[in-house]
């Protein structure tokens, strides 16, 4: 069976570095809430839910797809964030 993991990168509305220097748990996790709804939201609109047939783990982490890229992930596609 084909597998894949889509995947949704996030970084706070703020900036990852000025974040850093004030961190906020709750707002951390909210962030993060609102990138997997946006990534159901984007899977809903391109496929209609999960497609079938296919094994899938989606993704959500924090970073832009190039510090993503840099982790060694580098045979993920990685496509522009949709906008919000």
């Amino acid at each position: 069976m084909p597998s894949w993991s889509p995947l949704l990168t996030w970084v706070p509305p703020c900036g990852d570095l000025d974040e850093r220097k004030h961190p906020s748990l709750q707002l951390r996790e909210l962030w993060k809430d609102d990138a997997w709804q946006r990534l159901w939201a984007a899977l809903d609109t391109a496929f209609g839910g999960f497609p079938s047939g296919v094994r899938t783990w989606p993704l959500v982490l924090r970073g832009g797809a190039d510090l993503v890229a840099a982790r060694g992930h580098q045979n993920w596609m990685i496509c522009a964030p949709l906008p919000a």
